[in-house]
């Protein structure tokens, strides 16, 4: 298992099965581009993970206590992926990193490929850390838990 530092706050205990994307693998997703961020893939389920972090200006920390990080994600992915078909199933809350994480579960397709995806994000003062995954639909029972499993390995420093 490999040990990822997720930005001054976590950690993640990486399973085995899951890898790092590579530059190229990198170059050909629709990413959203805040801040920094890891992308991972567990080949054998079909999962692609991408975790993110960023801190906010003065005056966007002042917005996040008027509109809630998650909102305001929902909304981004949303825009996104409406050419895909979005559909927003549910909210879900979790802890992520002993860490109250807000998010939500959508479908939309990739070409000809039905997925699923679920976004969270967590708010720490200034500092917002986001977990993306994005599984195929059709393997939706089996990896749902690996990805699960994934978000359960994220450990605060």
């Amino acid at each position: 298992m490999n040990e990822l530092k997720i930005s001054e706050r976590f950690r993640l205990i990486c399973p085995d099965s899951f890898r790092m994307l590579t530059e190229k693998e990198i170059a050909k997703l629709n990413t959203m581009g805040a801040g920094e961020s890891l992308f991972l893939t567990d080949e054998a389920d079909h999962i692609v993970a991408s975790i993110g972090w960023k801190d906010v200006n003065a005056f966007a920390s002042l917005l996040l206590h008027l509109v809630s990080p998650i909102s305001s994600v929902e909304a981004s992915v949303s825009r996104a992926m409406t050419p895909y078909g979005y559909r927003k199933e549910t909210m879900l809350e979790r802890q992520i990193g002993h860490q109250p994480a807000k998010g939500f579960r959508y479908t939309y397709t990739a070409g000809d490929t039905p997925m699923v995806g679920e976004s969270y994000v967590i708010r720490q003062g200034k500092s917002l850390t986001f977990f993306h995954g994005y599984l195929r639909a059709s393997m939706r029972e089996s990896s749902l838990p690996r990805w699960q499993e994934l978000l359960d390995r994220v450990q605060p420093l």
